[in-house]
């Protein structure tokens, strides 16, 4: 499904719920006066939920992964 450019940021931030909801409510708040789009929102949830310490946390789990025989 193809969305256009200019309705991405509603679309997405339509399906959070709870407290993905309040964070992006947040930051519109704090960026007010600013026209957000899809970059804003791709940078600041990137930063929030898939943080670089994030990343190398589930990396290290991943290598620490066993398989069992």
């Amino acid at each position: 499904m193809q969305v256009l450019k200019e309705l991405r940021v509603d679309c997405v931030t339509q399906l959070l719920v709870e407290s993905a909801h309040l964070w992006w409510e947040t930051i519109r708040e704090r960026r007010s006066g600013e026209v957000l789009g899809w970059r804003d929102f791709h940078e600041e949830f990137e930063e929030r939920y898939n943080s670089w310490e994030h990343r190398r946390e589930k990396e290290q789990e991943f290598l620490d992964l066993r398989q069992e025989i």
